[in-house]
């Protein structure tokens, strides 16, 4: 048996390579400072405005490079978690994989900046979902 420290890991480095082969967002609902029920799967998933092509479209219109990392040709995937709220709003964002400081905060900023999403449902009623963002930086 593996342990809680060696599973999370595990389970991290899974959404990672996830990320960096799909384009999807992942999310599963989660109890996460409250005593709102913990849920490990929702009948319906939150959805950006749009849905997931639209978010992307987001992504890409209003990310800035950072100079740095383009003088210094740094690309990649940032992939962030963050919580759906019932209101739609985001909270809790926070850095799962890094490539630079200076792509880390463009990411955290495009994800806090995001309009609100329809949230997530499990029995008819509106839950917190916790879900997987990548945000890509690519240098053309």
């Amino acid at each position: 048996m593996i342990g809680k420290e060696e599973r999370r890991e595990w389970l991290i480095a899974l959404l990672i390579s996830m990320a960096l082969t799909s384009s999807d967002v992942w999310c599963a609902a989660q109890s996460v400072v409250d005593d709102v029920k913990a849920y490990e799967e929702v009948e319906e998933k939150p959805e950006f405005p749009g849905g997931i092509p639209s978010m992307f479209n987001y992504l890409s219109k209003n990310l800035k490079y950072p100079v740095v990392a383009e003088e210094n040709g740094i690309q990649g995937h940032v992939i962030l978690t963050c919580v759906l709220e019932r209101d739609g709003t985001i909270s809790n964002v926070k850095v799962v994989k890094s490539i630079d400081p200076s792509l880390d905060k463009e990411a955290l900023h495009l994800v806090r900046a995001m309009p609100l999403w329809t949230p997530g449902k499990h029995n008819g009623s509106v839950v917190r979902v916790r879900c997987t963002i990548p945000v890509t930086f690519k240098l053309q």
